[in-house]
C-alpha cells in the first residue's frame, strides 16, 4: 500500500496547483483494493485497469474506471495529463503501459512512475526517458523507487512489449490450438500444473462422470484447460477469470478451435456465475503481483465450493507446497489428491462422501 500512497504524494508535489489536472491511475495485478484508501481520486481524475476487481469495487468512488487490456484508446479525446503507475510484475505489461503513455500524453503531461528495488525501475525509467521522449530523475524513498516523468520530447523507439495487441498460437497438441498474448499469466507457454491435471481429468476423472451438462474453468487464463471440456462432450462450457487479456484469449482459442457452445465472462474467483456446474476445473493463483497471498487460495476453494453441484465435482491444481487441503476439507465433505509428483498435486473435491 504504502508504494501507492507514495505515488500519489510525489504527484501532488510536482502538479501545477493554478491548473488542476485530470490524472489517471494504471491499476494491475499488483494492487489490492483493500488498499483503495491510498488512491486520492477526484471526480476529474479515472482509473484504467486490466483488472476486474479493481474496477467494480473503485466504481463506486469515481465515474470514469475503465476495465481493458492497456488500451488507451478508451480515453478517446479526453487523455489524461498526469499518469500514475507502479511497474507490473511482467516486463511485457509494464512495457506497453509506458509506450501508451509516450503516445498519449501530450507535451508536458506527466508519468509518475515507481517500483521496489528488484523490480527492474531503474532500467524502466532509462528507457523511458532514452526512447520514449520523457525527463527527468529517480528518487530513491527507503526500498521504493518514484520518479516524475515529464513528456517533451518525441518518440524515438518503442519498448519491446512482445506485439501486446496480437494474439499469437502459442501452442498446439491433439485437443487444438492455443492462442494467447502479453498480459496474460504465463502467456507464452503451457504451465505444467494445467498440464498435470488435464491429464488426470482426460484419462482419470471424465470416464467416471454421469452428468456433464455444465463446467466451469475458474481461472482460464487463455483457455488451456476449457478446450479440453470441450473434448469431454461437456454441453455447456464456462470460463471465467479476473484479468482483461485472459477474457479475450480464451474466447480467441475457443472460437480457433471451433468451441461454439460457451460463456466467458470476466469475474472476480467466479462471482460472474449463479449457477452450480456438475465440474468445476481450477489452477486457482497464489501471487498477487509480486506478493504471495495465502488467502487467495482460501478465496479460490470457496468459490470452487459455491459453484460445483450437490452430486458435482471439482479439481483443483496447486503446487506442492500450497496447504490447500486445510481450506478444501472446511468445504468439501470428499477430499482425494490424484496425483502428487512433488511439484504439483490434483486434488477431487466433492460435496458428498
Amino acid at each position: 500500500m504504502e508504494i501507492y500512497a507514495l505515488i500519489d504524494q510525489q504527484a501532488n508535489l510536482a502538479r501545477n496547483q493554478q491548473v488542476p489536472a485530470r490524472r489517471c491511475w494504471i491499476l494491475d495485478e499488483n494492487f489490492s483494493i483493500a488498499w483503495q484508501a491510498a488512491l486520492q481520486l477526484s471526480p476529474n481524475d479515472c482509473v484504467l485497469s486490466n483488472r476486474y476487481d479493481v474496477t467494480r469495487q473503485l466504481q463506486d468512488r469515481i465515474e470514469a474506471c475503465h476495465f481493458c487490456d492497456f488500451d488507451f484508446d478508451v480515453f478517446g479525446s479526453n487523455a489524461p495529463q498526469v499518469l500514475l503507475y507502479r511497474v507490473s510484475k511482467e516486463r511485457p505489461v509494464t512495457n506497453r503501459v509506458l509506450n501508451m503513455a509516450a503516445s498519449h500524453l501530450n507535451a508536458n503531461g506527466q508519468l509518475v512512475l515507481a517500483g521496489n528495488k528488484d523490480e527492474g525501475i531503474k532500467g524502466y525509467v532509462q528507457k523511458a526517458c532514452a526512447h520514449l521522449g520523457f525527463t527527468g530523475k529517480l528518487k530513491k524513498f527507503g526500498n521504493c523507487y518514484c520518479a516524475v516523468l515529464h513528456k517533451n520530447q518525441e518518440v524515438s523507439a518503442h519498448l519491446d512489449d512482445k506485439n501486446y495487441s496480437d494474439f499469437q498460437t502459442i501452442a498446439e497438441d491433439d485437443l487444438g490450438q492455443y492462442i494467447s498474448k502479453p498480459g496474460v499469466y504465463g502467456w507464452n507457454k503451457i504451465d505444467q500444473g494445467s498440464k498435470l491435471l488435464r491429464e488426470c481429468f482426460l484419462e482419470e476423472v471424465s470416464p467416471q462422470l454421469t452428468q456433464k451438462q455444465s463446467a466451469i474453468d475458474l481461472g482460464c487464463g487463455y483457455g488451456y484447460l476449457t478446450v479440453a471440456l470441450e473434448a469431454a462432450d461437456f454441453q455447456k462450457i464456462y470460463a471465467t477469470d479476473n484479468n482483461a487479456a485472459a477474457i479475450s484469449a480464451t474466447i480467441a482459442t475457443l472460437q480457433g478451435n471451433g468451441v461454439t457452445q460457451y460463456k466467458v465472462c470476466p469475474g472476480d474467483a467466479g462471482d460472474c456465475f449463479t449457477e452450480p456446474a456438475d465440474l468445476v476445473i481450477c489452477n486457482p493463483p497464489f501471487h498477487q503481483g509480486f506478493e504471495v497471498q495465502a488467502s487467495l487460495t482460501e478465496k479460490f476453494v470457496k468459490a470452487t465450493a459455491r459453484l460445483t453441484a450437490p452430486r458435482g465435482t471439482a479439481l483443483l491444481v496447486v503446487n506442492a507446497f500450497i496447504p490447500i487441503e486445510k481450506y478444501a476439507k472446511q468445504e468439501f465433505a470428499s477430499l482425494q489428491i490424484l496425483v502428487n509428483n512433488r511439484s504439483f498435486k490434483v486434488l477431487r473435491l466433492q460435496h458428498y462422501s
